[in-house]
């Protein structure tokens, strides 16, 4: 799995991993959505939308982006369940996602505080970082 989540005294830690940079921005993904923690079945992907952030390196650039998956989720009361990555660069981002609507309201507001490791290769090239998320 691309990532894992653990209960944390301070809320959950989010653990990414991915082969490349880009990658652990697709775990990031699966792991926000996996936050929510919704029991709705999944259906059909009826809507998208467009995600375009920048910032200052890369773990702003992921810390932003998990916060703008999880704030537009609640937003719209929406799940994504894919996403296609049309632009990435180490501080910039640009994405089509594509989801639907749900019938119960999200009560759930996680949020991204801090890191906890700053995104990172580790001695086997991997990419990874350590979010903390606040519930």
């Amino acid at each position: 799995m691309p990532y894992s989540i653990e209960d944390h005294e301070e809320g959950l830690h989010l653990h990414l991993h991915g082969k490349e940079l880009e990658d652990i921005f697709y775990s990031a993904f699966e792991g926000a959505m996996n936050l929510l923690a919704l029991d709705a079945p999944v259906e059909e992907p009826t809507i998208t939308r467009t995600l375009a952030l920048e910032a200052d390196d890369e773990t702003d650039l992921l810390v932003s982006f998990v916060n703008e998956l999880l704030g537009l989720s609640r937003s719209y009361n929406e799940v994504y369940t894919n996403i296609i990555i049309s632009d990435f660069s180490e501080t910039y981002l640009e994405a089509e996602l594509e989801g639907f609507p749900l019938e119960e309201e999200i009560e759930l507001m996680p949020k991204v505080e801090r890191h906890e490791r700053e995104v990172s290769q580790n001695n086997k090239g991997q990419f990874e970082s350590i979010l903390v998320v606040a519930i």
